[in-house]
């Protein structure tokens, strides 16, 4: 014996846990907490809407084919030029095989008195209210379960996506196209160039997020049409969220051959205001984020794991370097000239989503 005391783990481990820095000990626990996060926005399976039909049939409906689905919240004003554009663009068979339902989650306008007269005018336009449940992909799916017709068609009531390119993507689906997307990137499209920057960079954004799901050049538009067959083939989809579209995409047995684009112009919001704002940005990152670990599964958790401890470690490491540099007040000015800048911008609302 030698006389000293032999060594022990404990030592060791607090040696190796003093050579961590507090940036590197942050930042991993940073991608813990992504990564938990994620596990928790992620659905339940008993909170998934599993694709049904409830559509019934009247005799004098027998012929319907073709199923608009508009979701809406304090549209009134939109309802009229809607409904009549949109069957004005239509042939007169294609007038009699056409249904229209609005989906409305209990709004306090007069929506339900503008629905009222174009009936008693001849329209075939119904009105479904939800009292109790909220959002739109719930109303896409609620009134794709009512629908009658074999082709299901989801466009927004602000007259954003143009009612004349219905046609368009009700004809575009066939036996060997059973998707057909509406795009606002298609060749000789042209963005309004009242169009701000700012939503454009959103929009952008958007698209490239969801990029690693799909190749559709556009599932954020929320204008498509699809078989009703495909619909109820789909995956137990996510009722929750703003684009559904993108969650049709990836969840039905849909082949890439299968799936057409049309392009069409978007355009401006004439009456009302856009539902768009930070709460809706978030949950679309949410409903990415589930979608990303639905498709990946454990190897998006390591992903995001890497990316947010290493992000977190560079703007803290940035961070220390900018306060060595400049000292504590400047940096911490800078700051909230910075933040009071970001949510002057915020509150500049304009009639664009994205």
């Amino acid at each position: 014996m030698n006389g000293h005391r032999p060594l022990t783990s404990r030592p060791v481990r607090a040696t190796l846990l003093s050579r961590i820095s507090i940036r590197s000990r942050l930042s991993l626990l940073a991608g813990l907490i992504a990564v938990l996060f994620v596990i928790w926005i992620t659905p339940t399976p008993k909170n998934l809407y599993t694709p049904q039909d409830n559509s019934v049939v009247d005799a004098h409906e027998l012929a319907i084919q073709n199923s608009i689905v508009i979701p809406a919240y304090n549209e009134a004003p939109n309802m009229d030029p809607l409904v009549r554009r949109v069957f004005d663009s239509l042939t007169p068979l294609q007038k009699q095989q056409t249904e229209i339902l609005i989906i409305d989650d209990n709004s306090p306008d007069t929506t339900s008195l503008e629905i009222s007269k174009l009936r008693e005018e001849g329209y075939n336009v119904h009105l479904h209210v939800r009292e109790v449940e909220k959002g739109l992909s719930s109303a896409v799916l609620h009134g794709f379960s009512l629908a009658a017709g074999d082709k299901l068609l989801v466009m927004d009531a602000d007259l954003q996506h143009p009612p004349e390119s219905v046609q368009s993507l009700l004809e575009a689906l066939d036996e060997t196209h059973l998707f057909a997307l509406g795009t606002r990137y298609g060749k000789g499209v042209e963005m309004d160039k009242d169009w701000p920057v700012y939503r454009r960079i959103i929009s952008w954004g958007a698209r490239l997020l969801s990029r690693p799901l799909t190749a559709a050049q556009d599932p954020m538009g929320g204008f498509f049409a699809l078989n009703k067959k495909l619909f109820l083939s789909s995956q137990p989809l996510n009722p929750s969220g703003f684009k559904i579209g993108l969650e049709l995409l990836l969840k039905t047995p849909l082949q890439p051959s299968q799936l057409t684009h049309v392009p069409y112009g978007f355009a401006k919001r004439q009456v009302g205001s856009s539902k768009l704002g930070l709460k809706v940005i978030f949950k679309y990152i949410g409903q990415l984020l589930a979608l990303y670990q639905w498709r990946f599964g454990a190897k998006f958790y390591l992903f995001l794991a890497t990316f947010v401890a290493l992000g977190v470690w560079t703007v803290l490491r940035v961070g220390e370097e900018v306060v060595k540099r400049f000292g504590w007040e400047e940096t911490v000015l800078g700051g909230l000239l910075a933040g009071a800048g970001a949510e002057k911008g915020r509150r500049k609302k304009d009639k664009w989503i994205v």
